[in-house]
């Protein structure tokens, strides 16, 4: 399901630890350059549940999300939390090292 398209380039996808509703802002900051694709974490907002919710479930299935996309990046951002993405968060530094990436 589409939920909005901002602009044609070059497309950055991401996903937090709830729904897409609240990565409003980061996508703000990066649709002047990018594709952005927001999506829900299984569970949270418009999907379906299934899956776990352990921080080690995440680590192992971003693990495997980097191993399976070529030219990926598998970034720990120091000091932020699962909500530094989110609109009352502090999108900004998620925001640059996307852009470093790219």
């Amino acid at each position: 399901m589409v939920i909005g398209r901002w602009a044609m380039a070059p497309g950055v996808f991401f996903h937090g630890v709830n729904a897409s509703q609240n990565f409003m802002k980061l996508g703000t900051l990066l649709l002047d350059e990018f594709t952005v694709y927001i999506v829900d974490r299984r569970g949270h907002g418009m999907s379906g549940p299934c899956g776990s919710k352990t921080p080690q479930f995440l680590k192992d299935s971003l693990t495997a999300l980097n191993e399976t996309i070529p030219y990926s990046n598998l970034v720990e951002l120091k000091g932020l939390n699962h909500d530094s993405a989110q609109d009352y968060g502090k999108p900004k530094p998620i925001a640059q090292e996307l852009r470093r990436f790219f």
